[in-house]
């Protein structure tokens, strides 16, 4: 007798699967309640998941971008402050200088010294003016020679160096910040934030504001640039690391209160290839040779917190799969029901000639079915949820508010139908290998046989 192609051979399985599958979706529907209750228990499981991880992620990408802040890499000499302990030790001083004082004009922190050092380190990305950041607000005056119309009364500003703005990888919707000639000259320039600008100067939209002139401390200031904040999958996100209800940025020493000459500090950014050790090193030998022992004072780079990072996102999405895992125990009891039910109807199957694989795969895909519908499930659950609750984060933790991954990307639909799948193949795999193995004669008889045992 001759034996079948392969050709033959090869379109059986395929229409044998394809009656598989459509036998198993036959079912699906014969059974819509339980098969409903199926897939909505394994997407809440596989929602929490999905929106658990999609948060975790962000986190931890907002983790990696604080590692690379200024505030954290950057180096701090200042000149050193009052030990305020000395007065409390038994041998200390009656009276403990605020500042200590530089013996000549030499041993000053100038911006000129700022300047020379930012050409001359190497390793450097930029020299931040100051110890630390200040802000000064004053009464709007007038705008382009008239009165603000707009909410504002008021103007914020915070006195900075030129390489601010890209230390804090600012981005501007206009214009550009200002320069190290506009900082030593005097100029009176203005970068402006886009939200104060928007309220502030109504008639004129914020990237035709570059020119104009907004009058406040005393005088007139040029607007060189407007700063745009990111905003992220529709959310308004404000800028992680700018000061909120900040008005705009000036050249330092431009305003009252800040000397234009002398610094009680300087901050040191370190460009990404460089080892901020390393850099902390070089300033100390080169600061070393200028000013008396004892004068500066350095601290950082900060512990970025990296350490923490993974364990923290390791954990979560621990405790996030516990709930995948109370769906899947649920879906097994519900699994295991479903197939003794059909006991009868899978032994009559397999009296007609179908073979125990056959009746394997035809269970497995019936919980493959359930699974997606669970997973499509899930991915509209970690939708709404991410919609509901991501506004509300932004604003607790800004930093998440600057990574295009906060809201329901690729990413959570994969978790979402990933969970849902694999915990269905899972909790599937005993009710299939169950219903294969089960002696024919006795079910169709209605016995109870054990699975794999003879009537």
């Amino acid at each position: 007798m001759a034996q079948p192609s392969t050709a033959y051979r090869t379109a059986e399985r395929v229409r044998l699967r394809g009656s598989v599958l459509l036998l198993s979706w036959w079912r699906v529907r014969a059974w819509w309640l339980e098969s409903l209750l199926v897939s909505v228990g394994l997407g809440l499981g596989a929602s929490i998941l999905a929106g658990s991880m999609t948060y975790l992620r962000a986190a931890e990408r907002a983790v990696d971008t604080l590692a690379r802040h200024p505030d954290y890499t950057g180096i701090v000499v200042q000149v050193r402050q009052a030990d305020m302990n000395q007065l409390f030790q038994p041998d200390g001083p009656p009276i403990v200088p605020l500042v200590a004082s530089a013996p000549d004009d030499g041993q000053r922190v100038t911006v000129e010294l700022a300047r020379e050092l930012r050409d001359r380190v190497a390793g450097l990305e930029g020299v931040l003016l100051g110890s630390m950041p200040r802000t000064f607000s004053d009464t709007l005056r007038a705008v382009d020679g008239r009165p603000g119309q707009g909410r504002p009364g008021r103007l914020s500003v915070m006195p900075v160096g030129p390489d601010y703005f890209a230390a804090y990888d600012v981005r501007f919707a206009a214009g550009q910040g200002f320069t190290w000639t506009d900082l030593t000259e005097g100029r009176s320039v203005l970068v402006l934030d886009e939200s104060w600008a928007r309220q502030a100067v109504q008639d004129v939209p914020p990237s035709e504001l570059v020119g104009h002139t907004v009058m406040a401390f005393g005088r007139n200031w040029t607007v060189a640039g407007v700063v745009r904040l990111p905003r992220t999958d529709g959310l308004a996100a404000t800028s992680a690391f700018l000061p909120g209800g900040l008005g705009g940025w000036v050249p330092w020493g431009s305003v009252m209160g800040i000397d234009a000459e002398e610094l009680d500090g300087l901050r040191f950014v370190p460009s990404p290839e460089a080892d901020p050790e390393a850099l902390r090193r070089s300033l100390e030998v080169e600061l070393g040779g200028r000013f008396d022992a004892g004068l500066l004072s350095f601290s950082g780079p900060k512990d970025p917190l990296q350490s923490t990072g993974t364990p923290l996102v390791a954990a979560a999405a621990g405790v996030a799969s516990l709930a995948l895992l109370v769906a899947s125990m649920t879906a097994l009891n519900l699994f295991l029901t479903r197939a003794r039910r059909r006991r009868r109807s899978l032994a009559l199957s397999a009296a007609l000639g179908a073979s125990r694989p056959v009746v394997f795969l035809e269970m497995l895909v019936d919980a493959l079915l359930l699974g997606v519908a669970g997973g499509l499930l899930g991915a509209v659950g970690a939708y709404a949820a991410l919609r509901v609750s991501g506004s509300f984060l932004v604003k607790a933790l800004p930093l998440l508010g600057s990574h295009e991954g906060l809201g329901f990307t690729m990413e959570t639909l994969a978790w979402a139908i990933g969970a849902g799948v694999a915990a269905s193949l899972v909790v599937g795999l005993y009710p299939a290998y169950e219903a294969a193995t089960q002696e024919v004669a006795q079910s169709l008889r209605g016995g109870a046989a054990a699975p794999g045992k003879k009537g």
